[in-house]
């Protein structure tokens, strides 16, 4: 195994460990939250290419997160939509 490679692995491995926790899955949570990612990137009151650009910014680290680690998409969308806005995961 080459170098990369295994630098990949390393890399995927601690996002695993850090969003496996209790404490990793709330900021987890609150990342999907706050950068959008079970709202739509475009915001249709405000269809410039600008906001759209910046909307998928934020989503798509999350996206990157969630894949890293093989997230239940599913699993966690129902999480998160059966939870309250004022939540105890809210990082401050």
């Amino acid at each position: 195994m080459d170098k990369g490679t295994e630098q990949q692995l390393a890399s995927i491995a601690d996002y695993q460990r850090t969003f496996s926790s209790k404490h990793g899955k709330k900021v987890l949570r609150h990342l999907m939250r706050n950068c959008g990612i079970m709202m739509p990137s475009m915001d249709l009151n405000n269809p410039s290419e600008l906001g759209l650009a910046f909307n998928e910014g934020r989503r798509s680290v999350a996206i990157e997160i969630l894949e890293k680690i093989r997230a239940d998409l599913v699993k966690i969308e129902k999480e998160i939509l059966s939870q309250p806005e004022e939540d105890s995961d809210v990082i401050i």
